[in-house]
């Protein structure tokens, strides 16, 4: 889970360096981006159902591992729970979670929240007394740490905000790539260094496709079993388009107009994968016009099977396309 708070951060554009060791719980990390830094402490389990008596449409993170929570000096710290049914994190306010933990300590949050959250990247839950959790994004989650104060009193505005100008002027370079009226120059350092990224984040991307091929058990108490016809066809095509890209960026001069395309092929997919997560998050796995997207393919069998991997293979692909349009950015 740690690795999809990283892909999440990453994703939107922001450099992150691990200040603990590997498997450490809490993680640490410092991001990045245009002169901004944060250090940040991530306590991260699993939501799962609250169990006992409590309502079915609440969820929870059960607290283990830890005594207490410890605040990161001068940074932030995020208490999350993911959950792959939803495909969001549910957050809580460390502020308010400072002192020693009971028995069997837990935090809850409603099904209404995640399913919100989910739709519209960031909702809030009043929990009473002043305290408010929220389900966030992965697409948000940058935002949500960045603008935490605010959204733990109760105003996720900054975290809604919408990000079709962002959209709009990376698109634009996308298109300027496509159509290639420019020259190019190829071999600088900075260029190479980032094409280098690239072909991580293909290599990264190509690993979670591989497991999602060949593990995807369509059940928690089914063996694994090779994943239906139709969305192994959807999940190879997407892997097609990552070897026919790393291929390209392995020419000495590649085709400009070519990485382009690519780039937008993959910001395609991510936008009809979350789109259609969305609805069918909303409406139980019933989605209209389900065939209307090759992402649509998959998100049913991530929606009721649990195909965890698929969500981590979009943040990953979500990251692959702001890495090719830095690098257009430098040829």
């Amino acid at each position: 889970m740690t690795d999809w708070v990283v892909t999440a951060i990453k994703s939107a554009g922001w450099s992150v360096k691990l200040m603990s060791s590997i498997g450490t719980h809490p993680m640490r990390l410092a991001m990045e981006r245009d002169g901004v830094r944060e250090v940040v402490r991530i306590y991260i389990w699993n939501l799962t159902h609250g169990g006992g008596h409590r309502s079915k449409h609440e969820f929870r993170v059960q607290i283990t591992g830890i005594e207490s929570f410890e605040l990161e000096p001068d940074g932030k710290t995020l208490i999350l729970g993911w959950s792959d049914d939803f495909g969001a994190f549910a957050a809580f306010d460390a502020g308010r979670r400072t002192g020693a933990l009971g028995s069997s300590p837990s935090i809850q949050v409603l099904e209404t929240t995640l399913k919100a959250g989910a739709a519209d990247g960031a909702a809030l839950q009043n929990k009473g007394e002043g305290e408010f959790a929220l389900a966030v994004r992965p697409d948000r989650l940058a935002s949500y740490v960045q603008h935490q104060s605010a959204a733990h009193a109760g105003d996720i505005r900054s975290i809604l905000a919408d990000p079709e100008s962002e959209h709009n002027s990376d698109d634009q370079v996308i298109d300027a790539a496509v159509a290639d009226i420019s020259e190019h120059r190829f071999g600088s350092a900075e260029e190479l260094e980032q094409r280098r990224a690239i072909l991580e984040r293909i290599k990264a991307l190509e690993g979670e496709v591989a497991r999602l091929k060949y593990a995807g058990g369509r059940g928690h108490n089914n063996p694994p079993e090779l994943l239906p016809a139709e969305d192994i066809a959807a999940v190879t095509e997407l892997e097609e388009e990552a070897s026919s890209l790393k291929g390209e960026l392995a020419k000495v001069e590649p085709d400009v107009a070519r990485v382009g395309r690519s780039a937008r092929w993959f910001r395609q997919f991510v936008n009809a994968w979350r789109r259609t997560k969305s609805e069918a998050v909303k409406f139980g796995g019933k989605v209209a016009d389900k065939a209307r997207d090759k992402a649509a393919e998959l998100v049913i069998a991530t929606v009721i099977g649990g195909a965890a991997a698929l969500g981590h293979i979009v943040n990953l692909a979500e990251g692959l396309v702001q890495a090719i349009i830095k690098w257009l950015g430098l040829v």
